[in-house]
């Protein structure tokens, strides 16, 4: 906002559906290619910051529900990975590795060759080392890299007057369970919008909620 406030953050929701709590979390993290550990620190401080001033009585319910059962008493707050599912989106902003050239991952991309760029996705490195998003799942990636589009087009932004970025899977959809059969992932898929130069993702889920 006229240079003087970022883009960069995230807004939280809950809700209680019958008997069981779920969270709803969007964030745009840090950019650049290079910047994995801002990234990383983003995820930190808004999980770590997020909390719910729930009250009293409303902890005492859910737990007696089945809900936060981690939790004793003498707090009414509850943070994301307090709630039965919780899922987090958003331009998360990872990318491919710069172990691989640009050019190699526009070439890649649109052959839609997808191991390579799958094996050196910051994201996948990253969760994997232990380091971010931990205790969260996410599908595979079988749609090519969302990012870096010419908007109104399908084509990745190569022009040469224009900064020539690797294409990478910038949005993505996680989830975290209390208990994982409590939550299936039906698909994972990007949209073929094009009017902007990202493509939105999406994923359908098969969720059993506490009655």
């Amino acid at each position: 906002v006229m240079g003087m406030m970022g883009n960069k953050g995230g807004v939280s929701i809950r809700l209680q559906f019958y008997d069981s709590t779920i969270c709803i979390t969007n964030t745009h993290l840090a950019a650049h290619r290079e910047n994995v550990a801002g990234r990383n620190a983003d995820f930190a401080n808004i999980f770590s910051k997020v909390s719910y001033d729930i009250g009293d009585e409303a902890v005492k319910e859910v737990i007696r529900s089945g809900s936060l059962s981690q939790w004793a008493t003498g707090t009414s707050s509850v943070g994301i990975a307090d709630h039965d599912l919780a899922f987090w989106m958003g331009d998360l902003n990872y990318r491919v590795d710069e172990s691989i050239p640009t050019e190699k991952v526009i070439e890649l991309s649109n052959a839609n060759e997808l191991k390579e760029l799958r094996v050196n996705d910051q994201l996948n490195i990253e969760r994997a080392q232990g380091r971010v998003f931990q205790g969260f799942e996410e599908g595979k990636l079988m749609f090519r890299p969302t990012y870096k589009y010419q908007p109104g087009t399908d084509l990745y932004e190569c022009r040469p007057d224009k900064k020539l970025r690797a294409p990478a899977w910038c949005d993505r959809i996680l989830w975290m369970a209390q208990e994982p059969s409590h939550v299936t992932q039906l698909n994972y898929l990007r949209s073929e919008l094009n009017i902007s130069d990202h493509k939105p993702v999406m994923g359908t889920f098969l969720i059993t909620v506490k009655d």
